[in-house]
Formats: structure tokens, sequence, C-alpha cells
């Protein structure tokens, strides 16, 4: 979904999209673009998450730096937006009022009561005539009885998350609302560095950033906040009810994504992204969910509330949700197969030309074997190839190096055997991506 958020300005009306994400995401986030062939202005790192005010305000920091006169475009990747020209419709109508020093939102029509969304509260038009109305204030997501009566007022529109401003209003209306915050965000980019293709922004100011929502914080305080109603297909995929709302189902009004088997099934989305098969029989507006090994049943009417069990899960130590069991890194990616005392087996993708760091652990051996593909392995003083079937074995302390000498991907299955299984027993001695003097960092 990022990617399709990034496609939507990728044309020559518009510059270089900036993408800010967490720093765990980050290649991730570099192999989407790279695959898309989007190359983007700058990919920020965030050390630490601090809601989307600290992200918006850092991100439009650095787009002025380079551009003062920049009008800035803010777009969640988590949303769905079918008419894309309506969009574009609605920057050229209000890029006016935007370059007047207007912060401005696009409000989605309220088609029915939906709990799971944040409202607008419209007032008058910003000047007579005018589709755009000023903002009495955003609420946010409501109960059933409130969010029916915003509809029966017909004042109230679903808060998009889309916000379009001239970077240097921004910049000056928050300096004037916060100016503490300001000179962390500023700091933060500032003191930043260069990290491959990406930049880290300083962890020690942009941490002292509240984590407030950008709506709340900025657009509901100024004077001079405003919001357009567009017709767009807009919809938010913040939830799994949402996605089955937006995808393409049954004749029983099912959707099924993976391996499933339904019978006398009705109203329900299946999502199954492990090996298995999932099986449902006599069910009616459920949400299933496995991935990972672990399974999540829910009604859709309580979809939103998944965010309750999350913290449930937190506050209780069951921190399995938060665990990804395929990570990428920039040679390609790994997935955790199995763990258990003492050992973790993983799969480990190496795309052609790349190479791992020069290593070695304090704490564990490795066993490796070649699925697929060519591997050249440095192992202490010796350096050879393996094929397909072929293994080797790296002793605790051994120095090591993982190479993909081949055409296409190479794949192989490591177990880890020893006391210590996590990626904080790394130690790099030379690395292609720059990251030999932090230890621990992957």
């Amino acid at each position: 979904m990022i990617i399709e958020t990034a496609e939507r300005v990728n044309n020559p009306l518009y510059e270089a999209p900036t993408i800010i994400c967490n720093v765990d995401h980050r290649f991730l986030v570099g192999e989407s673009f790279t695959t898309a062939k989007i190359v983007p202005r700058q990919i920020l790192l965030e050390p630490v998450a601090r809601n989307t005010t600290a992200a918006i305000v850092a991100a439009t920091y650095s787009i002025y730096q380079d551009n003062p006169e920049a009008l800035v475009l803010i777009m969640p990747s988590d949303h769905m937006i079918k008419n894309i020209q309506a969009l574009h419709d609605a920057l050229v109508l209000t890029k006016p009022i935007a370059e007047d020093g207007w912060l401005v939102t696009f409000g989605i029509k309220a088609a029915r009561p939906n709990t799971g969304y944040g409202y607008i509260e419209r007032g008058c038009p910003v000047e007579p005539g005018s589709e755009v109305m000023s903002i009495v204030q955003f609420h946010e997501k409501p109960d059933i009885k409130t969010a029916t009566e915003y509809i029966k007022s017909g004042r109230f529109c679903w808060n998009s998350g889309l916000f379009f401003f001239a970077a240097k209003t921004l910049l000056q209306v928050f300096r004037t609302l916060d100016p503490d915050n300001f000179s962390y965000a500023v700091m933060a980019v500032d003191n930043g560095i260069k990290d491959l293709d990406f930049y880290r922004l300083d962890p020690v100011w942009f941490s002292k950033m509240p984590s407030e929502a950008f709506d709340v914080s900025v657009m509901e305080k100024h004077i001079k906040s405003a919001v357009l109603e567009v017709e767009m297909g807009w919809s938010d995929i913040g939830s799994w009810s949402a996605l089955h709302d937006v995808s393409k189902q049954d004749n029983q009004g099912n959707t099924a994504f993976g391996e499933a088997s339904m019978i006398d099934t009705h109203n329900s989305l299946v999502w199954n992204g492990d090996n298995g098969v999932v099986a449902t029989v006599g069910i009616e507006d459920l949400l299933v969910v496995v991935k990972d090994g672990s399974v999540l049943v829910t009604s859709q009417k309580r979809a939103e509330d998944v965010k309750k069990l999350v913290e449930q899960l937190e506050n209780s130590g069951l921190e399995q949700h938060l665990i990804a069991r395929t990570v990428h890194r920039p040679w390609g990616c790994y997935r955790s197969l199995d763990v258990g005392e003492g050992y973790l087996v993983k799969r480990i993708e190496v795309k052609p030309g790349a190479r791992l760091s020069l290593q070695y652990h304090n704490y564990r051996a490795e066993h490796w074997v070649v699925v697929c593909g060519t591997a050249r392995v440095t192992s202490g003083e010796k350096t050879y190839d393996l094929d397909s079937n072929e293994s080797t074995y790296l002793p605790i302390g051994t120095i090591h190096r993982l190479e993909n000498i081949g055409s296409g991907q190479l794949v192989l299955i490591e177990v880890q055997t020893g006391v210590l299984l996590s990626e904080e027993d790394i130690i790099r001695l030379d690395d292609v991506y720059g990251r030999k003097d932090v230890p621990g960092i992957v």
C-alpha cells in the first residue's frame, strides 16, 4: 500500500516523495521502492514512534531545507483511494488557499455512522461561494449514538488524514504554537546522519517530542485551518473489517486470503498467512486471521477492539504479536522457522551479488545448508563455494561471511545452536552497509 500511495503522485506535476518510517521497517520500505522503480527524495527513519505531529513536522522541515517555497501533501500509507483524479482536482482547487497560509485537509462524505473513523466539524466557507470550509473542531472516533447524530446534522465529514499546506506556513505555525517541540524537530533533522539510502533522525532530539496527533496539536489550534469534502473513493484500511469491505467478495459475502475452505459461511474474512488450511463451518460476520502461528478470531462489529487486545497482550508480557518472522535486510531477508531452548532455525534469502558482513559470534555456532543457488563462504582463513544440497559448519568464534555469487536468489537453511541466539551476538569486522561500528544494529 505504501507503493500505491507513492504512485498517486508519481508524475511530473509532483516532486519525488519524502518517506518517513520507523527504523525497523527501513529495508522493507527501501526494497519496495527499488522494486517499484520509484526513487524517493529521501527516506527519513524515526528512532521511536511519536505519532503524526513529530513525523509531519520533521519531514516538512527536511523538505523546506531543499525548497523553502514547497507545497507539501501528507498522505498516510494505509489508505485506499479509488478516484485519483478527484484528489488531483482537489489539490488544484485548494492550491491558492494553501499558498495563502491555510492548512488544508480533505474530508470524506460520511456515508454511514462509522465508529472507526475520526470526524471533522465544518464551519463557514473560507471565502464567499467557496466549497472549502473552515474547521470548527476535530472529533475522535465516536460511539454509534454520537456518530449517528453527526450524520443527521450534516455538518460533519470523515477525517481522511490527508493534509496540504505550504512548508513555510506549517513551520511558522508550529514554531508559534510549540517552540520547544519545534526546536526538537529541527535538531532531530539537523543532527541526523545519512545511512546508505536512508537518513536517520537524531534519536536524542526526536525522542523529546511528545506523541501527538497532527490534527489535534496543530490543525485544531490554527485559526486558518480548512477542509474540502472530496468524493475520491477513500477508505482507511485501519482494521480487518475495513479490509473486508474493500476486498472482492464471493456470493456469500466472504473474502479469503491464502488457503481457506469455507462451508455455510457468510459475510466473513479469512486471512491465512501460514502454510496450512483455515477451514470454517457455519459462521457469520467473523474475522479469522492466522499469521506466524498466532490466531485472531473476532466479530466484524468488534474489529476496532483489536487495539485493546494488543494492549492487553503487551501488559501481560505476551508480545509474540510484535515479532515478525520475516525480517528484511539490505542483502535480502530471513524468516524464523522454529525456535527452542538452545537452537534457532532460519530460512535465509540473499539477493544476487549481495553479501553479509564479515562477522563472528561469541555464543553460538551456525550450520548452513544451501537449498538453491551458489554461496561463497568465508570461514576463518578459507574461502569456498557451496551449491544446492551442500552444507558447512561454523563453530563459535569463527570469522565468517556469506555471499551470493550466482545470478539468481540464494536460499539456505541456517541452524543456530548456543546460549545466545539474538541479533545482539553479531560482531562485525567489515560491512558494505556501514553497520560494523554499531554492535547489535542489523
